[in-house]
C-alpha cells in the first residue's frame, strides 16, 4: 500500500522451549516455538526477552522469521547469554532498535541448551 502505516495497537506473545534447538544450518530448525504472527499489515517488534525457569548454563538464544507460513524459517537474530538463574533475562531486540516485520510474518524462538524447566520467550510489538 502507498498509505502511511500508523500504529493501531500493541501485540504481545510468548512461548516456552525445553529441548535444545538443532539444525542451525538449514531452514527447518528443530525445537522452536512460535512467539508472534504479524498482522496482515505488518508489525514493528520493539522487544524480545527470555527468562529461564531454572538455573541454566551459558547458551545462545535464536530468533527465526518465516514469511511463508512456517515452511521456511530464516535465522534472523542470535544472542549469547551467560549462565544465569531464574531472575536473569536477555533482550536481543530493544525499543531503540526495532525490527520491522512483513505482514503475516511468523517469529519463532529457540535456545541452544536443553532446559527441562524451559526457557520462556516474550515479545512485544506494535501492530500496523
Amino acid at each position: 500500500t502507498t498509505s502511511a502505516a500508523y500504529p493501531q495497537t500493541h501485540a504481545h506473545g510468548y512461548g516456552v522451549t525445553t529441548a535444545a534447538t538443532a539444525s542451525l544450518n538449514d531452514d527447518s530448525p528443530d525445537n522452536t516455538v512460535t512467539i508472534l504472527t504479524a498482522n496482515a499489515e505488518g508489525n514493528r517488534v520493539t522487544k524480545i526477552w527470555a527468562i529461564p525457569r531454572a538455573t541454566c548454563t551459558a547458551g545462545v538464544l535464536y530468533i527465526w522469521v518465516s514469511t511463508d507460513g512456517g515452511s521456511t524459517l530464516r535465522l534472523a537474530l542470535s544472542k549469547t547469554i551467560a549462565a544465569n538463574t531464574v531472575s536473569a533475562s536477555s533482550a536481543p531486540i530493544s525499543e531503540a532498535e526495532p525490527w520491522e516485520l512483513k505482514g503475516s510474518a511468523v517469529v519463532y524462538a529457540g535456545y541452544s541448551q536443553a532446559l527441562s524447566a524451559g526457557m520462556v520467550f516474550h515479545i512485544t510489538s506494535i501492530v500496523y
